[in-house]
């Protein structure tokens, strides 16, 4: 039985999963900040490498959203040891705010992930901004 939110889903013993997202948000206090994680896994493309996956991603990100500033690229140590590399950029969202995401990819033989971890910069403090960088961290191997 494949879990999906709520549900199952019983799936013929000659499938395997190929690609998997999830999503999450912040409960919608009043007047609460709006925050989002989506984490995503598939096959990456036979011969890729992490270098070569982050600028194809970072590449796509500047053509494709407007008005996307202030972007940067790093090496990300996750907490098994692995290294990935994160994105972070804002770009402008609704009426005058401006969001601020982390994008980080880790590849693990033939399967990319990547987070996108999605705040209102305005809304985003030192500590919540903390608490995105320990969630990428604690990426894993299982």
């Amino acid at each position: 039985m494949h879990k999906i939110g709520r549900l199952g889903l019983e799936v013929p013993s000659d499938f395997v999963a190929d690609e998997a997202t999830l999503s999450f948000v912040t409960r919608q206090e009043p007047k609460g900040p709006r925050r989002s994680i989506l984490a995503h896994c598939k096959q990456a493309p036979p011969g890729s490498s992490l270098v070569k996956l982050a600028g194809d991603a970072l590449s796509e990100l500047t053509q494709s959203v407007r008005g996307i500033t202030d972007v940067s690229q790093a090496e990300i140590q996750f907490d098994d040891g692995k290294i990935g590399i994160m994105l972070v950029y804002n770009y402008p969202a609704r009426k005058q705010e401006v969001l601020r995401q982390y994008y980080a990819m880790r590849l693990d033989g033939d399967q990319v992930t990547t987070l996108t971890l999605s705040a209102m910069l305005g809304e985003l403090d030192d500590a919540a901004a903390q608490g995105f960088l320990k969630t990428i961290g604690s990426l894993k191997a299982t």
